[in-house]
């Protein structure tokens, strides 16, 4: 049977084991557009990376999301600290290894050739169109005549899916 109700408010009882608690029975399913279905991050990674390379590269940089719905969204979050050595560094974020950064893709880390560490912070939104697992990582290229840029274990990688 299928039906509409409208209600004004909906209330989970006030008191016992589930007080102020709706809940949706085993196998049903909320829709609700614009909510945030699931979130993943990484802890620190164990590796660091450096290159003195003018073609990108992957950086190791990563984390995977298996999305429960075609039309959901990704909201990525990545933040690394990295350190430049007489080079700029250029990043972009791939998805399974493709560019999805488009006209964005050269996003500038600072130039110090004095060994400061740095903090960069990369964000995009992406429907991959897939309920498969998706992998996105950062890939990254030194832009300078010479040098060495280094990135850290201190980076992470935040996904959220959004309803559509």
């Amino acid at each position: 049977m299928a039906g509409t109700l409208t209600v004004q408010n909906l209330q989970g009882p006030s008191t016992g084991a589930n007080a102020n608690k709706i809940i949706l029975p085993s196998g049903q399913t909320l829709y609700a557009p614009g909510h945030v279905i699931q979130v993943t991050t990484t802890g620190q990674f164990s590796n660091s990376f450096s290159t003195t390379s003018t073609s990108y590269l992957a950086t190791g940089v990563k984390h995977s999301i298996t999305p429960t719905s075609a039309s959901s969204k990704i909201i990525i979050l990545m933040h690394t600290t990295f350190l430049n050595q007489g080079s700029e560094i250029n990043w972009y974020i791939a998805r399974n290894g493709t560019d999805i950064s488009a006209s964005d893709k050269n996003i500038h880390g600072d130039y110090d050739n004095n060994g400061a560490f740095h903090s960069g912070a990369v964000m995009h939104v992406d429907t991959p169109n897939t309920t498969s697992s998706v992998e996105y990582e950062i890939y990254a290229q030194q832009n300078g005549a010479s040098g060495t840029i280094y990135i850290y274990r201190t980076s992470c990688v935040t996904l959220m899916e959004i309803a559509q």
